[in-house]
Formats: structure tokens, sequence, C-alpha cells
């Protein structure tokens, strides 16, 4: 007997809990006199007492979700079984029925979301559906008001990347979640896992040599936790967190503090820092992950390597620039703002002037730009007068100005970036 995991349905009038749940099982169908077979029974239950319930013969539960509207079930058969409720009750009826007919998708379904959608005042709520399945294929449906495919794609060109960069052929990538966000970005989370089909003196095997006897298994210098987010104009995956950028002075593997702007991109990467701790990356200096705005290590970092172009200051530089690109592509504004003041801080505390002198040219732009569109791809080929919204004007006057001007030997282009600013 195997029994799945429960979805919250809602609370009915009395304040007890309707929950929908589904168990595999073995057993003979009423009325027939074969043999046993295998069956799902999908159940509503008020107040832990079971309301309604259905049998699907022949196959088992693999995944089940649930909206304001649809209860969906996902079979190891590769097949969806949709269930609508009352319009006027909703779940507070707790009493379904089969609204569809069965979708078969061909593989075993091994995620299933639903997540309802609020429209407009001319448009009603649309309820959408992620399912996965077993070979590495995904789709994104539309089923309220109208079914229909919204994208699809396949989860296997991120998982085939890490097992590339893995450094350890023992460890495989696992899908460890996936989700649509709030701002419609579909959200992919992978983990480095031990392969089961690898024995186990296999494995001690790997691990033994240039590591030593007891240590951790490296897992290359990504982590065992990474995290993409699908692009839907190229259909390719984009990597927006991992564990490279371990080295840099603004890298913590300590939760996003309080003080920090928070949003999509700082929530992922909370969710990836805990794979840090097996990356080929090891950091050497202590103070190093004490927080999201390391400005001590900074400066520490800044006279060992006499302002030069040492590997601290440019890790930390493309660390920067890594999130300002990532948190544009989660259409983060806060975050994006929050990056480019940390790298302008970078530069500034380095003194590479020629390189701040770049960051405002990228800034303000130019008028004979290759578009005026506000896009955030390519938002310094654009004469658009903000990004994300931010007006790229204030940008450089509330943030790089005042970052140049703590450094006195940027005072020259602290004072020309000034005047070019006022003249606009």
């Amino acid at each position: 007997l195997v029994t799945g995991k429960p979805s919250l349905l809602g609370d009915s009038d009395d304040g007890s809990t309707i929950v929908a749940d589904c168990t595999n099982s073995i057993k003979l169908p009423a009325g027939s006199s074969g043999h046993s077979l295998p069956c799902t029974t999908l159940s509503i239950s008020r107040g832990g007492k079971k309301q309604w319930k259905d049998e699907l013969y022949g196959t088992s539960c693999s995944a089940v979700a649930a909206s304001e509207e649809i209860v969906a079930v996902g079979t190891a058969d590769g097949c969806i079984y949709l269930y609508g409720t009352s319009p006027t009750l909703g779940w507070k009826s707790a009493a379904a029925f089969r609204s569809h007919p069965p979708i078969v998708v061909g593989n075993a379904v091994i995620s299933l979301q639903l997540k309802s959608i609020e429209g407009t005042e001319k448009s009603k709520r649309t309820v959408e559906m992620l399912v996965v399945t077993s070979d590495g294929e995904f789709g994104v449906y539309n089923l309220v008001p109208e079914t229909k495919l919204l994208y699809k794609g396949s989860i296997l060109a991120p998982m085939t990347h890490m097992a590339l960069s893995s450094q350890n052929e023992n460890l495989q990538p696992r899908l460890a979640r996936i989700q649509v966000t709030s701002s419609n970005k579909l959200l992919l989370l992978l983990s480095l896992e031990a392969n089961a089909n690898r024995s186990v003196s296999d494995d001690n095997g790997a691990r033994s040599g240039s590591r030593g006897a007891g240590s951790s298994p490296s897992v290359g210098v990504g982590g065992s936790l990474q995290a993409f987010v699908y692009n839907r104009a190229m259909e390719l995956w984009v990597r927006v967190s991992d564990s490279r950028f371990i080295l840099s002075d603004f890298y913590s593997v300590l939760p996003t503090m309080n003080g920090v702007k928070q949003g999509a991109l700082s929530n992922v990467d909370d969710m990836v820092r805990s794979g840090s701790s097996l990356s080929s990356l090891k950091p050497s200096h202590r103070g190093r992950q004490t927080s999201n705005g390391n400005t001590a290590a900074m400066y520490i970092h800044a006279e060992e390597e006499g302002g030069n172009q040492g590997s601290s200051n440019v890790i930390t530089r493309a660390h920067c620039e890594d999130r300002m690109a990532c948190a544009l592509a989660l259409g983060s504004a806060k975050e994006f703002e929050h990056w480019l003041t940390l790298f302008v801080r970078t530069l500034s505390m380095g003194g590479f002037a020629d390189h701040l002198r770049l960051v405002v040219d990228l800034l303000l732009g130019s008028p004979e730009a290759t578009t005026d569109i506000e896009i955030s791809c390519c938002w310094w080929l654009s004469s658009a007068s903000s990004v994300l919204s931010l007006k790229r004007k204030d940008l450089v006057k509330e943030i790089v100005i005042p970052e140049m001007s703590k450094n006195r030997a940027l005072q020259r282009i602290t004072n020309e970036v000034s005047m070019e600013i006022n003249s606009l």
C-alpha cells in the first residue's frame, strides 16, 4: 500500500479541513472474477472522514496536484486524470467528477503542478498545469477557460550540463524542484546525488586518491545544487544560480540578510547555497563568507593585490556582473540595482577609472543605439531611458557617482561624470 502526498483543498464552513488524497494498492475490482490489479484510489475527505472517492484500475498514481477548480492525478502509465467540482460551492462540496478525458503524455508523470491565476477585469481566472515526465520532457498547459499548450521543452539539457561539469561519475543530477514562479518564470532546481546503480566499492574507489580517505567527494565548481530558468523565446535554459562564485567577496553561505534587497534572485540563491559545501572551489580567506556585502574583505584583498587586476578582484567583479544579468533574466529590478551598487563599489575601491567610464557609458546609452525599446537582455544597446523601470540617468546619479566619490584617486572622472549628468 502506497499513499501519495495529500493536497489541501481548503476549509469547509465549520472549519474542518478538506483534503484530496491518492492511495496506490493491488486489489480485486468489485464484481470481477479475475486477478488482482494495481489500483489508484482518489479520495476527498472532510475533517478526516472520506466523503467521495474514485478508483483507477490498472495503474498507479505518481503525482497529484490541486487548484481551487481542478484536481489532477498523474499516473505511472503516462496519463493525467482531471477532476472538477461544484462551480458555486467549490471544494466545500467535498465531491468531484471526471471533467476531461484522460490526457496521454506518453511517459510516467514525475511532477505535476496546478496554478490558479487571477484575471483582470476583462478576463476571468485561468488555471495552468505544469507536467514533467520520466523522459525529461515538460509542458505548461492552460486548462481554464480552455485547454491549450502554452509552451514545452526538456530538462535534459541542464541535467546533462551538470553531469558533464561534475568531477564525480558516481553522482547523477536529479530533479529537486520545478515550478512556475509568481513572475511567470519556469524555475528548475537540480541536485547531484549518488548513482544507485554504482556499487559501494566503486564509490569508495572514486573517492580515494588525491582527496584522501574520509574526505567529501567533489562535485565540480558548480556545487551539488544549481538553479535554471527557462527562456521561452530561445527555448533554452539559462543558469541563474550555483556555487561558481564562492571565492567572491560578496558570496555568502548564510541566508540573505534582512538589510539586503530580497527578490526572486536572492530566494533562488538561498535554495542553492547549501550545495556549495561540496564544490571543488574552497575559499582560503576566513572572513569571505560572512555577509552579502563583505566590504572589509574587499579592502583586505585590494591591499594584497595592490589595486591590480588580481584574481580576487576579477572573481568578485564577474560575480557582480553575473548577478546583474541573472536579476535581469528574472525581472528583478531591485536586485539589479543592488548588484549594480556592489559592482560599482568593487571598481571604485580598486580605482578602475576606465572600467567605471565603461559602466557610465553602458548606463547612459547612445541616441544612435540599435533600438529604443526597453529590453532587459540587451539593455545597454537600447536608447530607452530606463531598464526594468529603473531610470538609467538616476542609476548613474544615485549609485555610480556616490561610490566613485569615496575614492580620491577617482576625483577627476567623478567630476567629469557629474558635469555630464547635469548637462543631460
